[in-house]
């Protein structure tokens, strides 16, 4: 007979009074006077060292925990009676040892794994509230690990997702510090639903829209992904497709993205710091450019181009550009650097995750940089057996200035390439003084007078209940808020080559997404062969979005453009958005040996 019918769950309590709090307390003590626990350390058969965030879990029920960076687990407030404990992580041959724990006992499984290519028991979380081996679901999925992600040299957390899992698609920017991409599982496949997926942090969800920033002017976006530090995830699940729209409903057709960040273990604290730097450097445009590209500034033997004027369409026109940089090219060295602390640790009942992080990075173009920080705690209670209580909350800030990019007038590469049909013409001052009379001069460094601006504060939380009576009745209930500040302005001063009378554009979007979440599940068994996993739930979403928006123009002189200096409007925004997304879900999952 199966272990796993024959487990049993830790001990539930009921409290019933005036005073729920006083009764929960005076409950703590006598539960866990009752119950064992079952701890051991998880290594390397090989090496002897030991192996960090592994699953350890009970066979047949949802109990579980990983493994901290000394290999060591703990499952607490079992009751007593026959368990298998199980151990896995991708990368080494899963693990099962079977023991009887006794009232108040500890009990120690030392587990030693085999190193291996693969794994056929992956365990993932799907809408249901059971975990299960990744072969038994009959959606698509893709995971990316913790070994994975801890082997990677990792930027940011979109790059978690390039190249680890068939199917999903990263389309990057053009490199400037602070853009994201566009995600895409599987290509396009609705015409009436975001083409983005969704995106999940630790059961709940936050907005997935990409957002244009920079006004205009900077013509770049930012993922939300990327306000999810990378040093904080644990793991990633995918699931493909339009099929996952069985279990998240319709806006799920292009897919859903799990992010489980790291969590508290029992023992004494652990602290972790990274630090990092590096450097960006783009291929050269400018008078030492090897290719002897058109692309150049400074050397009027190379630097030519064909005019589009009616006069002499056609003719060859020389021109150059007296602001090159001393260096003969316009890309720079841009540095970076990135931060992370944390630290972890817990009790039998209460687990912590706390960390922080800051990077600042400079593009390879100057005026271009970002500078990013933020925090995360994550909290758990465990006031008794069946009940467990999670607390997740994270907040990010990134302040960026872009350099004007993409098909716009004041656009680096449109003027710098585009030569003798460039707009940035004559100089200020005596800037073309030098330049002979039979050239066109050139004085793109203007181009990075314009300030491109972009702020954003993204804040998440969620608390999460679980309330598993017995091995096989599973129930989760979640709560989740999402918020999203985003501005953004475009500041071109007075005398600007493509607005002469200067103008300035200031947008600012509010963005907060309320989810509730509710999904049950009850495993059984029919005699040896036959398994049935049946599952329901239903989820609500509100969605409030508010988008303000402010140009004008005309300034009457040379300084720092204001809203309120300009001389004329001319743009007005004020567009509120409200949406109520709901739905319920029933699932029967069977098995056959």
């Amino acid at each position: 007979m199966p272990l796993a019918r024959d487990m049993k769950p830790p001990k539930s309590f009921r409290a019933v009074g005036p005073s729920t709090a006083l009764l929960l307390a005076s409950a703590v003590a006598p539960a866990a006077a009752q119950t064992g626990r079952i701890q051991g350390t998880v290594v390397s058969a090989a090496t002897q060292k030991p192996v960090s965030g592994a699953r350890v879990t009970l066979t047949g029920t949802r109990f579980g925990t990983v493994t901290n960076d000394a290999g060591h687990y703990e499952l607490l407030n079992l009751n007593a009676g026959p368990y298998a404990v199980r151990v896995q992580i991708i990368g080494y041959s899963a693990m099962t040892q079977t023991a009887t724990l006794t009232t108040g006992q500890t009990l120690t499984l030392d587990f030693a794994m085999n190193e291996s290519a693969v794994t056929l028991d992956e365990i993932v979380v799907t809408g249901t509230a059971a975990e299960v081996r990744k072969k038994e679901v009959g959606n698509s999925t893709s995971s990316i690990s913790t070994r994975d992600i801890q082997i990677a040299p990792l930027v940011n957390s979109q790059d978690v997702l390039v190249g680890r899992a068939p199917g999903v698609t990263v389309l990057e920017s053009s490199g400037q510090p602070g853009a994201g991409g566009t995600i895409k599982i599987r290509g396009v496949n609705t015409i009436s639903q975001s083409m983005q997926p969704l995106i999940y942090v630790d059961g709940v969800r936050i907005a997935n829209d990409v957002h244009n920033v920079g006004g205009n002017g900077g013509r770049q976006a930012t993922n939300p992904l990327q306000d999810i530090n990378v040093d904080d995830i644990d793991h990633v699940e995918i699931i493909k497709g339009a099929a996952a729209t069985t279990l998240y409903g319709t806006e799920a057709s292009a897919g859903v993205i799990q992010i489980f960040t790291k969590q508290g273990a029992p023992g004494a604290p652990v602290w972790n710091f990274e630090a990092s730097g590096g450097a960006t450097m783009a291929p050269r445009l400018g008078k030492n450019d090897p290719t002897h590209f058109y692309m150049q500034c400074g050397d009027t033997s190379l630097t030519y181009g064909i005019s589009m004027t009616k006069a002499t369409l056609g003719q060859r026109v020389y021109f150059v550009d007296p602001t090159c940089p001393s260096s003969g090219h316009w890309q720079q060295l841009g540095p970076s650097t990135s931060d992370a602390l944390s630290v972890r640790g817990g009790n039998e009942r209460v687990t912590y995750y706390v960390s922080g992080n800051y990077s600042s990075a400079d593009g390879y173009l100057q005026t271009g940089n970002s500078k990013e920080g933020g925090f995360r705690g994550n909290f758990s209670f465990a006031p008794a057996g069946p009940l467990k209580l999670t607390l997740s909350t994270a907040y990010q800030r990134r302040d960026t200035r872009w350099v004007a990019d993409g098909n716009n007038a004041a656009g680096f590469l449109l003027n710098v390439g585009r030569g003798a049909a460039g707009n940035f013409r004559g100089g200020i001052g005596n800037e073309c003084a030098g330049v002979d009379a039979t050239k066109v001069c050139f004085t793109n460094v203007h181009i990075f007078d314009a300030q491109n601006l972009s702020r954003s504060d993204h804040f998440t939380s969620g608390f999460t209940l679980n309330y598993d009576p017995t091995a096989n009745l599973l129930n989760r209930f979640s709560v989740g808020w999402d918020y999203t500040d985003m501005s953004d302005g475009v500041v071109r001063p007075f005398g600007f080559f493509t607005t002469p009378k200067g103008s300035y554009y200031k947008g600012n979007t509010q963005h907060t997404k309320l989810s509730l979440d509710y999904a049950g599940s009850f495993n059984n068994h029919f005699g040896d062969a036959i398994s049935s996993s049946f599952s329901w739930g239903a989820q609500l979403f509100r969605d409030q979005h508010h988008l303000t928006a402010v140009s004008t123009t005309t300034f009457a002189g040379p300084g720092d453009p204001t809203l309120e200096s300009g001389a004329a409007i001319t743009g007005l925004t004020d567009l509120p958005f409200a949406g109520t997304n709901a739905g319920f879900l029933v699932q029967e999952l069977m098995g056959f040996n």
